[in-house]
């Protein structure tokens, strides 16, 4: 508590430049440290040391999990599923559950996939039922299980250029794909899809984002689907939440 309180002092005295300039250092080391990391070491340590808030013991996704946009992604995915007859559902990077808890319904089976093995016991203990269910995967590794849908929300922000193309190739074997990343006000962009390593931050803090229709994604016949502003922004105002379809085939 009293390293807190002076962490809390220091930070009050420190001029914005010099808070800025930390914070940078901070996750420079981070990024540096975590790239040699196995993907399920870094992203472990990030829900045990409350990286992305909660308190301690808990399993928290971040603040991404309680916005105001996530009703109408929630309404816009439960439509789809209702429209194309979806019976399997995989969200990839399912996290604490949070968003997707507004979706599930027992006319469709949903598997939730995380790379944190102590979270999804959490989650298929606390919410795990006969049409919903959790799987510990790596899905930069590992084999997907077949489905109709697949949901990927805030996911590939955290990972590097090099994962980001293996998943959407594992992903083509599936008819449908709803995938939403953050991405900056126009006027901060300066670069599309910089590469970083796989960690906890995300390529907003370097004014880029992720654009699946730009190299060295390029995803054919991408579409944008949703687009909500984010009050509770990061680094600028006008940053957004984007929401792309990916269709692979009829159905």
């Amino acid at each position: 508590m009293l390293v807190q309180k002076v962490k809390g002092a220091v930070k009050s005295v420190l001029p914005a430049s010099a808070l800025a300039l930390r914070r940078r250092f901070k996750r420079y080391a981070r990024s540096f440290r975590d790239q040699n990391l196995p993907l399920e070491q870094v992203f472990s340590d990030i829900y045990k040391k409350n990286l992305w808030g909660g308190e301690a013991g808990e399993f928290c996704s971040g603040e991404g999990s309680s916005l105001k946009t996530n009703a109408v992604y929630c309404q816009y995915v439960t439509e789809f599923i209702a429209r194309h007859q979806i019976k399997r559902v995989l969200d990839v990077g399912c996290g604490d559950f949070q968003v997707s808890s507004k979706i599930v319904d027992p006319g469709f089976e949903y598997v939730g996939l995380d790379v944190v093995e102590p979270l999804i016991a959490s989650n298929q203990q606390k919410f795990g039922k006969q049409h919903i269910s959790f799987q510990c995967l790596d899905v930069t590794v590992d084999e997907l299980p077949q489905a109709d849908l697949i949901l990927i929300r805030e996911v590939l922000q955290h990972l590097s250029n090099q994962q980001i193309n293996t998943i959407l190739e594992k992903i083509k074997h599936v008819p449908y794909a709803i995938i939403t990343e953050y991405q900056p006000q126009r006027d901060h962009l300066r670069s599309v899809n910089i590469d970083k390593p796989h960690g906890m931050d995300t390529r907003i803090w370097d004014h880029s984002g992720i654009y699946l229709e730009a190299p060295p994604f390029s995803v054919p016949g991408v579409e944008i689907v949703l687009e909500s502003a984010i009050e509770d922004y990061l680094v600028h105002p006008g940053e957004r939440l984007v929401t792309y379809l990916l269709r692979h085939k009829s159905k």
